[in-house]
């Protein structure tokens, strides 16, 4: 498991300050409890949204998701959306070169390349189901 980092940052507009507070420690508090997942906490974005980087302790590729959102509802619909869109099939055919081997730094076996993606693909599950009850829909 990776160590966790973060903390809380000092870049909040003074209004909505606790209710943000709140939000990002609901996040933090799910992702800690997961096996495979490590949070950056947020850092501002030109649009008046957090950034949040999420990385997996699987993968030879670089498997981190980063969400952009204005809320913690946003958040949870974004990480659901994204696992629930990942293809492993399509991300390993991305990894195979002309040879049908491994290219840029891959497995050489497609078969390795296939399990991990599929590594991934629990990995983002695990972290859309810790999101997934917090999902409204308004």
């Amino acid at each position: 498991m990776l160590p966790r980092r973060g903390g809380v940052p000092l870049f909040f507009p003074k209004e909505n300050i606790m209710f943000q507070l709140q939000e990002l420690d609901q996040i933090k508090a799910a992702v800690d409890k997961l096996d495979h997942w490590e949070i950056v906490m947020p850092s501002a974005t030109d649009d008046d949204e957090l950034q949040f980087e999420l990385t997996p302790s699987v993968s030879f590729y670089d498997a981190k998701i980063i969400v952009s959102v204005t809320s913690f509802n946003a958040f949870a619909k974004e990480v659901v959306a994204l696992a629930d869109g990942f293809d492993p099939d399509y991300e390993a055919s991305l990894w195979i070169g002309p040879d049908g081997h491994g290219a840029n730094g891959a497995p050489y076996h497609i078969r390795d390349i296939l399990d991990d993606m599929d590594a991934v693909q629990s990995a983002y599950n695990e972290l859309a189901d810790a999101f997934r009850p917090f999902v409204t829909e308004f």
